[in-house]
């Protein structure tokens, strides 16, 4: 219900969420299904290293 599909690459500054099957527009790595906690996680992660 609160999948999301987000690029798992802590490096990349990408934080938008895709769809199945897509990659991410910045970095190329394939879109990572993820629930509401892990996806919060790695959102925390991009903005504490690129802010």
């Amino acid at each position: 219900m609160f999948d999301q599909y987000l690029c798992p690459n802590t490096n990349c500054n990408h934080q938008k969420s895709g769809k199945k099957g897509q990659t991410c527009p910045e970095c190329g790595e394939k879109l990572k299904k993820v629930g509401m906690r892990e996806g919060t996680s790695i959102i925390q992660q991009k903005r504490k290293r690129f802010s």
